[in-house]
């Protein structure tokens, strides 16, 4: 028997079609065997390493795929040319999943069809993926070992992460080996190389599996001939909805979920085509599943509806199969669902936990997706639009609608003061005089010659005027410091633009100017020049590189400064010490293994640093929700919520509004937030470690990312948990760390 003839007759038997050679072949002994059996002797011994693999990377960051959804390393089933996009601020970093063979044991990620060419991704650490399916003629035990040269690898098996060395059962079904592969060094030249791993298969007594056949196409997802694609999934209105396009989708609240699919019907209707569902928990538990057969009854499209119904509050995912038969046609997901508390009730103390979103629309429903999860403070209203031309078609201002719709939801909004131009010195606009827009689309006089001065007083005092009744909060300029503008330029204009300001409405307060450098940079030569006294509070912008801590509780994109560091310059020369807000804040998923729900606890963590601190007064993080991938973002339209919507929705209710007392700042971190009637102990360690909590009242329970709560047994008016690096939320009475 030919060697290539028994590759045909397997994938015919299999698939019903014929793949190419290299990409479907016999691994560790296959091939040798065939050789075999074909002269008429004994199976050779397999060799124990696999040299033939499917790559995707490298990305930047340590989150790597797992921010595009929660669980989505665990159910991955990659073939030869599938694409994946990085949810990163540079949305180049689009990647192929490309077959790859190494010529030895050791494949190498610095060479040829690898990785050689990657940019250079100025992150701290990146992550590439391998993959193949595995199976066996016969149920054998394995182990698997994988040895990589620098940095550490995560094994899947299936939907299972398990850790190395992994114990498995080969069987004559397809299994997934998915290894994700973190570099600790990705962005530095000539970082520690060669960049490269080994994965060894053996049986517990340590010999070679023999007959172990791999594959490098997903062997579940091969559709029929003749059966055309389902249209995508689009929704609108927090409900699942269908049109032509791309998936996109908003927040679930926790009434009834509905899905309505719609496919392509292109053929007479066929009995075996159906639609699975399942509805998995923040753990990958299946909560509710279902399978509903498609019927096109001669129409151009057949209807779906999945109900997997109401919910306890939790984080959910949804995934969706679409078959004919055996084999998977289409997938969906995984879509994240989270289901909250809802709006919470503010009490005595002043709320700090906000959002910054800076492209509002009237129609976009995004003040009622704040309303829901409780950040309603310090909503940007200015840039309104999706585009910088008003001759294009999209142009709508609505910022009047969108003033509406706050204060019927109670939502406070801030204006933004960047700029401006009346309506008079560009006809094009078409915006009554006094309308908030932005003026970069235009430029302003020369800066300090009279005319400036006439058309910035005159847009400022009409726009404030206009908004007084509504918007109380004012900001001057964004990141200023990086910008080629002069602090004593800047200094002028903070200065020009705070006196109009407050001639049209005394009780505003004014904003600025979105620092993101140490304060030695620009914010030093701004007070020099007297541009301080434009400012009732200093705006910064906290893009952490790591999780905060109470010691370094804000991390200005790598360089960590206390906001006191700002007051400091200013009582230095004389001048009062003005609140912090944090303008800008995000917790990025590139920054953790396990991406979406890392992104969760970073969450809670840097909102519990920004509560602790007395001298914060607004923490508002940046573009909660938003159509474009964004790291930061809580919310995707693409694929639904992250665990980070329920851990802003714990905020909320739980955190916000409390009076914090910080109780360790060394390997222990904990603070306990006070509320009027129970108190919130928020704790994380850098080593595992076991604490003993006192509690008063004889009760306490354990609130998770997710906002799911769970009791702890207290004994003689005492607690113990197993403190890690996760952050833990504990609510008794009356708690304190013994």
């Amino acid at each position: 028997m030919k060697d290539g003839v028994a590759h045909k007759s397997f994938n015919e038997r299999c698939f019903g079609l014929r793949v190419r050679r290299r990409r479907f072949m016999a691994a560790c002994g296959f091939l040798a065997l065939a050789t075999a059996v074909a002269s008429g002797g004994r199976p050779a011994a397999a060799p124990s390493s696999l040299r033939d693999w499917l790559l995707c990377g490298a990305f930047p960051g340590m989150g790597g795929l797992g921010g595009n959804g929660h669980r989505l390393e665990a159910h991955l089933r990659p073939s030869p040319g599938d694409t994946e996009r990085l949810n990163a601020l540079d949305k180049r970093f689009v990647a192929t999943w490309k077959e790859y063979r190494s010529p030895g044991d050791w494949v190498s990620l610095d060479e040829e069809g690898t990785f050689k060419d990657r940019p250079d991704f100025a992150w701290p650490r990146g992550c590439a993926y391998a993959a193949v399916y595995l199976s066996a003629p016969h149920e054998t035990n394995a182990e698997i070992a994988v040895e990589v040269s620098c940095g550490r690898a995560v094994v899947w098996w299936g939907s299972a992460r398990l850790r190395t060395p992994v114990s498995v059962t080969l069987r004559p079904e397809w299994e997934r080996l998915l290894i994700k592969f973190v570099h600790p060094r990705v962005n530095e030249p000539g970082f520690l190389k060669p960049w490269r791993y080994r994965v060894r298969l053996r049986t517990p007594r340590g010999d070679p599996v023999q007959g172990l056949r791999y594959c490098l196409d997903d062997p579940l997802c091969r559709p029929p001939p003749g059966v055309p694609p389902p249209l995508a999934v689009l929704s609108k209105d927090l409900s699942l909805k269908v049109r032509p396009g791309r998936p996109a989708f908003t927040f679930l609240p926790d009434e009834l979920l509905r899905c309505t699919l719609v496919f392509n019907a292109g053929a007479p209707s066929d009995a075996s085509m159906s639609v699975d569902w399942r509805l998995a928990d923040f753990e990958d538990n299946t909560v509710a599943h279902g399978t509903t057969p498609l019927r096109f009854a001669n129409a151009p499209v057949a209807r779906v509806a999945l109900a997997p119904g109401s919910r306890p509050v939790g984080f959910y995912n949804l995934w969706i199969e679409v078959r004919k038969g055996r084999w998977v046609i289409r997938r969906f997901g995984p879509f994240g669902f989270a289901v909250v508390r809802g709006p919470a009730v503010p009490g005595p103390t002043p709320r700090k936990l906000s959002s910054s979103f800076y492209w509002l629309r009237p129609d976009d429903g995004y003040l009622e997706w704040l309303h829901r999860i409780g950040m309603v403070r310090n909503v940007g209203v200015s840039a309104t639009w999706w585009t910088k031309t008003p001759e294009s078609p999209e142009y709508k201002p609505g910022i009047d609608a969108i003033i509406a719709r706050a204060r019927k939801l109670g939502v406070e909004l801030v204006g933004y003061l960047d700029g401006g131009w009346p309506a008079a010195m560009n006809p094009k606009l078409k915006l009554k005089p006094d309308q908030l827009f932005v003026w970069f689309w235009q430029p302003l006089p020369v800066c300090g010659t009279p005319e400036y001065e006439r058309v910035v007083r005159r847009y400022v005092r009409r726009t404030v005027r206009r908004y007084r009744d509504t918007i109380h909060v004012w900001k001057t300029y964004n990141e200023i410091d990086r910008t080629p503008m002069p602090a004593a330029r800047y200094a002028y204009i903070a200065r020009l633009i705070a006196a109009e300001v407050r001639i049209a409405d005394p009780r505003a307060r004014i904003v600025g100017a979105s620092f993101t450098k140490p304060p030695e940079a620009y914010w030093k030569k701004v007070v020099a020049a007297g541009g301080s006294t434009g400012h009732d509070a200093i705006d910064l912008h906290c893009y952490p590189l790591g999780p905060p801590t109470f010691a370094a509780p804000c991390n200005l994109s790598g360089w960590k400064v206390h906001g006191a560091a700002y007051n400091a310059v200013i009582t230095e020369t004389g001048g009062k010490p003005r609140p912090i807000w944090w303008g800008e804040v995000g917790a990025r998923r590139s920054l953790c293994a396990d991406a979406a729900a890392g992104q969760a606890d970073f969450f809670l963590k840097m909102n519990a640093v920004g509560f602790a601190d007395p001298g914060v007064e607004v923490i508002a993080w940046c573009d909660p929700m938003a159509e474009h991938a964004d790291d930061f973002t809580l919310m995707h339209k693409g694929s639904g919520a992250s665990p980070a919507v329920c851990a802003a929705n714990v905020a909320a209710h739980f955190m916000d509004g409390r009076k914090a007392r910080i109780l360790r700042r060394d390997s222990v971190q904990a603070a306990v937030l006070s509320g009027p009637q129970d108190q919130l102990l928020a704790v994380w360690t850098f080593q595992p470690q076991t604490l003993t909590l006192d509690v008063k009242g004889g009760r306490a329970e354990r609130i998770d990312l997710v906002g799911r709560t769970t009791p702890l047994k207290v004994t003689d008016g005492t607690c113990e948990i197993r403190a890690e690096r996760r952050i833990q939320l504990i609510r008794a009475r009356e708690i304190s760390i013994r």
